[in-house]
């Protein structure tokens, strides 16, 4: 995706961020928050845990959703309702941003840990109308 010069300052590349994302199997991810791979399949498919097909991986699982045991960070569909395409909606996520607070570049996946959905919701309809 081609990012317009003005908005240049308000990317962070993946490479640049010191702590690179985990992924994980679906087998690992269930083993992480201690369910069933059934349950991993069903929270993936009500959307309520990120993942996507990765080329010679399977499907993937980034890890920082999983808060604890059964419990993943909330906000995840509402999300994906506004970026269906979940690597789409990861990279989202995963980078920082001055979307979620103008004042301050914070990492979208951070505010949802920190229970800020409506606001990284907001944040992910700013960050498609900007680079739509």
């Amino acid at each position: 995706m081609s990012v317009p010069d003005a908005l240049g300052r308000l990317v962070v590349s993946r490479s640049s961020h010191p702590r690179e994302a985990r992924v994980l199997s679906i087998n690992e991810a269930a083993k992480q928050l201690q369910v069933e791979r059934v349950t991993i399949d069903a929270w993936i498919e009500s959307k309520c845990l990120l993942a996507w097909e990765a080329a010679g991986r399977g499907v993937v699982v980034p890890s920082e959703q999983i808060v604890s045991a059964g419990e993943v960070v909330p906000g995840i569909a509402e999300v994906l309702a506004v970026i269906p395409d979940p690597e789409a909606a990861w990279d989202f996520l995963h980078e920082e941003s001055v979307f979620v607070d103008p004042d301050n570049s914070v990492r979208p996946i951070e505010a949802l840990r920190e229970g800020k959905v409506d606001a990284v919701v907001g944040a992910a309809n700013s960050y498609l109308d900007a680079f739509s």
